[in-house]
């Protein structure tokens, strides 16, 4: 666990773990349910300076040099069609907008991967991509 941060840092160990386990099924999910609660202050100018906080740690966490990913274009269009879906959901339950509101995203960019081979990808770069695929989904 990341103690030099103040906000995300169990998102951080995640992603750590997931970068070197062996244990992790791609294709089947290992923990049924993760859930984590982020309770922000009532006071909106405490909640506007947790906010940034949050904005800056995720930048720290996602440039991080060791967290590389090798993914298939398999998996990568997997992964296209669970976030279309997930879109889908959100708007068909009324909730697409509140959704948006809420993404501050780092950056947006289209990932260019190898369709039939493996890729090394930056957290950073995945990152970017869902926030791509959220903004070509609506």
């Amino acid at each position: 666990m990341r103690e030099d941060i103040d906000g995300d840092e169990d998102w951080a160990m995640w992603l750590r773990f997931l970068g070197k386990t062996d244990r992790a099924d791609r294709f089947a999910v290992d923990i049924s349910r993760a859930v984590s609660l982020c309770i922000f202050p009532a006071d909106q100018s405490q909640e506007q300076q947790r906010t940034l906080r949050y904005q800056a740690f995720d930048k720290i966490m996602l440039s991080d040099p060791k967290l590389v990913f090798s993914v298939s274009g398999e998996e990568i269009r997997a992964w296209e069609q669970a976030v279309q879906g997930d879109v889908a959901h959100l708007r068909a339950i009324g909730k697409l907008e509140e959704f948006l509101q809420q993404l501050h995203p780092l950056g947006v960019q289209k990932l260019e991967y190898l369709a039939d081979g493996m890729n090394e990808l930056t957290a950073w770069q995945i990152n970017n991509y869902y926030y791509y695929l959220v903004q070509q989904a609506t």
